[in-house]
């Protein structure tokens, strides 16, 4: 079985069109839950109330199943410590799925801004590899840190020695070899330090960004640049999808695209639209992004 999961926070608007893409193009037996964290912050605002009952509107619609994040867990951490939330609220929902599921399936993290564009056959795909992810770089003092972050994984906990995954598999951030200061899931460069990565792992990448800008971000920088955009690889996408990411871009008022496009070297046909801060942390209009999203969608 495949277990597809997400923490949705300020999104619930999101998880109707994620479940359904997913239905329509995972050819996977698969199930699908959300964790809700709308509830979490430190003072309960009418904002969170309405996020709450949307999102348990709609997965009661679709018979989604659903776990609450304890609030408590968040003790003494700053509401707008959306990083050290963002991987504790990620930390306790692999604890509950770990401790309630089969541990040899195949699990699947994604952001709940993160939608599937094509068909995606996801047993085939994982077929001889223990975890896909999306790389990253941090230069420490005797050491390049690599690990993931928690955009999309996809992994069998089984296939890992189990002391080793259980004390690193964590989307924390933290420092690591001194000075590696290391975002989301740092500590799972301890996992991909004991695995064939050539062997055992498939990477994603932007496909919107050039080589170089790729470069660039795999360790923490920001693509702002015309080359560091593949400009020619957004020409020849499908005219919807060229369409929502001009548009997006113009929203933002920006020249470059924002929002991303998910691929890997393994299958490239498989791609996913990364609408990026849809929890709105750079604060432009966020109403326009959505109804750009929702029109591609529709």
């Amino acid at each position: 079985m495949i277990y597809i999961y997400t923490v949705c926070y300020n999104t619930p608007h999101f998880i109707e069109i994620q479940y359904q893409a997913f239905k329509k193009y995972i050819k996977d037996d698969f199930e699908y839950i959300v964790f809700n964290n709308t509830m979490t912050n430190t003072n309960i605002s009418q904002t969170n109330v309405v996020n709450n009952n949307e999102l348990m509107r709609v997965c009661n619609k679709h018979n989604i199943t659903f776990f609450d994040v304890p609030k408590d867990i968040f003790q003494n951490v700053a509401d707008n410590n959306a990083s050290v939330r963002a991987g504790m609220a990620i930390d306790y929902s692999n604890k509950l799925l770990f401790n309630n599921y089969d541990l040899s399936s195949t699990f699947f993290l994604i952001d709940s801004d993160a939608f599937l564009i094509t068909e995606f056959n996801v047993s085939e795909f994982m077929q001889n590899k223990k975890i896909s992810g999306r790389i990253q770089l941090r230069k420490g003092l005797n050491e390049v840190v690599q690990y993931i972050t928690n955009q999309i994984v996809i992994y069998k906990p089984s296939l890992f020695d189990n002391e080793l995954f259980k004390n690193n598999f964590s989307f924390l951030p933290c420092t690591l070899d001194g000075i590696a200061s290391c975002d989301c899931g740092g500590n799972i460069h301890n996992i991909l330090k004991n695995i064939n990565l050539n062997r055992d792992f498939i990477n994603w990448s932007n496909k919107l960004f050039s080589d170089t800008g790729n470069n660039k971000q795999l360790y923490g920088g920001s693509p702002s640049e015309t080359s560091d955009f593949n400009l020619p690889y957004v020409e020849n996408l499908d005219q919807s999808i060229k369409q929502l990411i001009n548009n997006d871009t113009a929203i933002l008022n920006k020249q470059l695209p924002f929002c991303e496009i998910f691929g890997n070297e393994n299958d490239k046909s498989i791609l996913f639209l990364h609408l990026r801060a849809g929890t709105n942390w750079i604060n432009y209009n966020i109403d326009a992004r959505n109804k750009n999203l929702f029109n591609f969608f529709q």
